[in-house]
């Protein structure tokens, strides 16, 4: 008989069998010998029970595989401590082990890798898109059992990522110094937990999950319970680094005298409502101690129904928690709870959400609170604590404690729902904090909470639960500090904050300044230290300034470098700075480094100056360079363009001057605007127009919109792919599939939140509307959009339009953009054309930032000439009418190319004439002599408008009520003939757009022929 052990090979030898009958000595013989072959087989079989170090996978192991040695573990059974230890290398597929015989707190079973690295062993499976055998590992019912120093994940982008599954009857389970990871994730479901326990009970006891790197993943543990009767006991959280969990890090529902200590957290992407800590139902001496939260979303240590008593009291200190982004999260959140101790935290909100708070308590079941030695701090507009009405009855036992908010805020506290100025109204209303302080505790940093202000140094209130910090170092026995760290304010601590000038994105100087804010946090003032800057990039420079004062403890100011830097022809400089005091004792808060990018400037153009100009006709001129725009102004420096182009016809009483400057083409944004929307009707609309007199080439920009009434960080996930835009060009898209599709629904509605929002190739904002989100929450949008992340900042400010009620249309107006809401108006809808208002560019609009040097151009007036030819009239044929451009000019042009002083006006038409004076100014006057043909009578010439006249490529006309009921328009040339190609048959808009683009230098007329009768007015065109 053989028997196989691990690697063992036992034989039973045949001597045992009886061949013969017996006699009955031999039948005792036999029962002899029968009882020590059971011995023997009794000891056989338990050396074939497992104890010791095996090997897996690699070259001659004990097994190829580890599902393998699991398999051995649970037929054989163990009989001792068991270690497997894992050759280098990837194993792929999934790993399921239940319960294993004979283990026990001696009988332990660990899985680790040979080389003692995590990273030289990855136990991967892939993601799914089914439920189906959601994990990597699955442990159930598997006791005493430890992973260590191993890289365990789930690969891909699916939703159902588990990575391990913890079935129900498992206990003194270990992770220890592993790796467990997925992808980042999108989702808020459970299906993507990095450690998921879904039904434990009190079976499931003492878990040790520590020094492990816990990264991606929805969530990354979550250990459920079966309910307040079957708490899981003995969970211990320790030392892990929870990297970039997307929905929560810590969530444990009914549990019994959980600790969570020491662990890191750094989160950046999360979901909106991602919570670090989050504790439900966690019951009887939880310890929340030492861990370090630093998130961009939600909340951080969150805790409801938390059921403790006076002998085993919750505990929550020592921790740092900063948390940012735009939602009304806490630092710490208790609802519910009872007999907690809230003892030495150091918080920092930066939330701008204006209902935001370090400490937030809620909940009528919350009592027998104890809140001491906290730094509550709150600096994006939110509350250093709040206690809603609910939960006024736990609050009762709080003091020693630093409540802050930004400088110049008045909600430093909320009470009940009515908010608390200062300190002094917060103890009116609460009646606690009676011994707390509001002072800056000066933090390192906005992730770094360590300590630095002797205002909060020595102020606290001794515990015995709080005997250390959360570094490990010793609490002063008398007057601890407040906060998680116990510090001793440094005498020399200088420090520099960040670059005030320059300004990323402003045009380049000469003589560019660098000023940095420089702050003591140190007990003693510092006078006569040098700051030092190094400048790298398109301009080298090294800079030293000595602090000309005294800079107090804990003051704040602003050094300005004497010398200056050249950055007149653009590019990007990098810059450093450093202060340079001598003996400063931290050295972490010294530098700070920064990337700026300037505008170059164009070459200035030719200019004629003086010049002499006829004072009916001024045509002012200057030379740019090719593609350059010029801009021109009333002032030497500063102001806004009085004008953009080539030609300048101002008018003018007297001799004057002007300046013009060189502008580079359209800029880097261009004068793309989007100028009309439409949230509800007959398919929602947006319209996009360049305003500019140039081709735009908006190639690799992309317009996205919005997809949520709620959530402003919701994006359609539609773009919108821009491309070449002509001079004055309207293009729109809408969700109506059979006009301009933008692809999928847009949702919008009038009365609802909407935006729309146009980026450049380089994620630059070169546009935004939105309407119906009020000021905070436009401030709070970011997104991630074409890989870039896109914050609005100073491209809209104030609240959003209030979206118009359909027909009509929001609609851009006026002749800048304020980025407001007083930008839009409500108009009848004019999809595809120019809307009214914008008949000129915008100020600044289509032209570079950056101007060249700025030159006068001086003007002399000479009297100009005029005449008139008399106003317009309808004859009855046959007419000889004679037209007369008066006496006194030395030159004639007639439209028929006759230079006499008259012409004899026989058929119907347009005449006109220019005349030119002794001095050389010319003057041209029109008139217009028509035929009955069943219209009305004449129409009034302010029923329609042209600009801009003279033109050089688009001709806008609009009206009133006349010009929307015309029945065509039509350019005819001095000789009355009609322009081919320039005929507009009306439709019942507001405004048409005609390009003129290919016409040649002259007179022209517009001829508007409606029910009403005939309109013909003149313009000029200028090359």
């Amino acid at each position: 008989m053989h028997w196989k052990g691990l690697g063992k090979n036992y034989t039973l030898s045949s001597e045992f069998y009886i061949q013969r009958m017996p006699t009955p000595k031999q039948n005792n013989m036999k029962k002899f010998t029968f009882i020590l072959a059971c011995s023997f087989l009794f000891a056989l079989f338990a050396n074939a029970q497992l104890s010791g170090n095996y090997t897996i996978g690699g070259t001659s192991p004990d097994y190829a595989t580890i599902q393998s040695a699991i398999t051995a573990l649970q037929t054989n059974g163990v009989n001792g401590a068991v270690t497997f230890n894992i050759r280098s290398g990837t194993y792929t597929g999934k790993v399921s082990m239940g319960n294993v015989t004979g283990a026990s707190a001696t009988n332990s079973i660990t899985f680790q890798s040979e080389a003692g690295d995590s990273t030289a062993v990855v136990i991967a499976d892939s993601s799914s898109a089914s439920s189906s055998s959601n994990f990597t590992i699955l442990v159930n019912g598997t006791d005493y059992v430890t992973f260590r120093q191993l890289t365990i994940e789930r690969i891909g982008s699916q939703n159902y990522a588990d990575v391990f599954y913890i079935g129900s009857g498992s206990k003194s389970f270990q992770l220890r110094n592993n790796i467990i990871r997925s992808g980042i994730s999108t989702t808020t479901s459970n299906s993507s937990s990095l450690i998921y326990m879904p039904l434990g009970n009190e079976a499931d006891s003492n878990f040790v999950i520590s020094n492990n790197r816990i990264e991606g993943g929805a969530f990354g543990i979550d250990m459920i319970g079966q309910g307040a009767l079957h708490l899981i006991p003995g969970v211990v959280i320790s030392d892990n680094d929870f990297v970039n969990n997307y929905y929560c890090s810590v969530f444990l529902n009914y549990h019994d005298a959980a600790q969570i200590t020491g662990n890191t957290f750094s989160i950046s992407g999360a979901n909106t409502g991602y919570t670090a800590i989050n504790l439900d139902v966690v019951n009887n001496a939880a310890r929340i101690t030492k861990n370090s939260i630093v998130s961009d979303k939600g909340q951080g240590i969150f805790q409801t129904g938390c059921a403790s008593q006076s002998s085993q009291e919750g505990l929550i200190a020592n921790n740092f928690v900063s948390i940012s982004g735009n939602v009304p999260g806490s630092g710490i959140y208790l609802d519910g709870s009872t007999y907690q101790n809230v003892l030495n935290n150091s918080i920092l909100n930066r939330q701008t959400n204006t209902s935001a708070s370090a400490l937030g308590i809620f909940g009528a079941a919350t009592s027998n609170l104890r809140v001491y030695n906290n730094l509550l701090v709150s600096t994006g507009g939110g509350y250093a604590i709040t206690v809603d009405a609910n939960a006024i009855g736990g609050y009762t036992d709080a003091d020693f404690n630093n409540l802050m908010v930004a400088g110049g805020d008045t909600t430093l506290s909320s009470w009940a729902g009515v908010t608390q100025a200062t300190l002094a109204d917060w103890r009116t209303a609460s009646g606690q904090d009676l011994t707390s302080v509001s002072a800056d505790p000066q933090y390192i940093s906005n992730t770094d909470l360590h300590a630095g202000s002797p205002a909060v140094n020595n102020l606290g209130l001794p515990f015995a639960e709080v005997t250390d910090d959360i570094d490990g170092d010793l609490r002063d026995p008398s007057t601890p500090d407040i906060g998680a760290d116990e510090f001793t304010p440094l005498n020399a601590n200088l420090g520099l904050i960040s670059f005030v000038e320059p300004v990323s994105g402003s045009c380049g100087s000469t003589t560019t300044q660098v000023f940095v804010l420089v702050k003591n946090y140190g007990q003693n003032p510092q006078s006569g230290f040098d700051v030092q800057a190094d400048v790298t990039g398109a301009v080298t420079a090294s800079l030293t300034e000595t602090y000309p004062a005294t800079l107090g403890p804990g003051t704040t100011d602003t050094l300005r470098f004497s010398q200056t830097i050249d950055t007149y022809t653009g590019g990007t400089v990098d810059i450093t700075a450093w202060s340079a005091l001598a003996g400063d004792q931290y050295l972490e808060n010294d530098t700070i480094r920064g990337s700026f990018d300037f505008g170059a400037h164009p070459n200035p153009p030719v200019v004629q100056s003086p010049q002499q100009q006829c004072d009916n006709n001024l045509q002012i001129t200057a030379q740019p360079d090719s593609g350059d725009a010029l801009a021109w102004y009333a002032e030497a420096s500063g102001g806004t363009p009085l004008f953009i182009g080539d030609v300048f016809s101002p008018v003018v009483s007297g001799d004057t001057t002007f300046y013009v400057e060189s502008r580079t083409g359209s800029g880097t944004s261009g004068c793309l605007r989007i100028t009309e929307i439409q949230p509800e009707g007959g398919g929602d609309y947006l319209e996009i127009q360049n305003l500019s007199g140039g081709t735009l080439d908006a190639t690799g920009w992309k317009v996205y919109s919005s997809d949520d009434y709620s959530d402003i960080n919701a994006v359609n996930t539609i773009s919108w792919d821009l491309g070449v835009f002509a001079p004055g060009e309207a293009q729109y898209r809408t969700d109506d599939a059979a006009d301009n599709y933008w692809g999928s629904n847009l949702l919008w509605s009038s009365g609802l939140g909407g935006w729309v929002i146009i980026i450049d190739n380089a994620g630059s904002v070169v546009d935004f509307v939105a309407w119906d989100w009020d000021s905070t929450s436009i401030q709070s949008l970011s997104v991630t959009l074409n890989g870039f992340p896109i914050t609005i900042g100073s491209e809209w400010s104030g609240d959003a339009f209030v979206s118009c009620v359909a027909p009509a249309v929001m609609s851009r107006t006026g002749t800048e953009d304020h980025n407001l809401a007083s930008d839009f108006t409500c108009n009848p809808e004019s999809k595809g054309t120019l809307n009214s208002g914008l008949n000129g560019v915008l100020q600044n609009c289509g032209i570079g930032a950056c101007g060249s040097q700025r030159l006068p151009v001086d003007i002399t007036l000479i009297s100009g000439v005029a005449t008139s030819l008399g106003n317009d009239t309808t004859l009855t044929p046959p007419f000889s009418l004679q037209l007369d451009a008066g006496t006194g000019f030395t030159n004639y042009l007639w439209s028929d190319g006759s230079t006499a002083q008259t012409l004899v006006a026989t058929v119907e038409g347009i005449y006109w004439v220019t005349v030119t004076g002794p001095n050389g100014c010319s003057f041209t006057d029109s008139i217009t002599i028509s035929i009955p043909v069943g219209l009305g009578a004449s129409i009034p010439q302010d029923a329609m408008s042209m600009a801009p006249n003279p033109v050089t490529t688009q001709l806008v006309i609009s009206g009133g009520e006349i010009f929307r009921h015309a029945i065509r328009f039509a350019v005819k040339d001095v000789e009355g003939r009609e322009v081919s190609g320039k005929r507009i048959e009306a439709n019942g808009q507001k405004s048409y757009t005609i390009d003129m683009s290919d016409l040649g230098a002259g007179i022209y007329f517009i001829q508007m022929i409606a029910p009403e009768g005939m309109l013909v007015k003149r313009f000029s065109v200028i090359k």
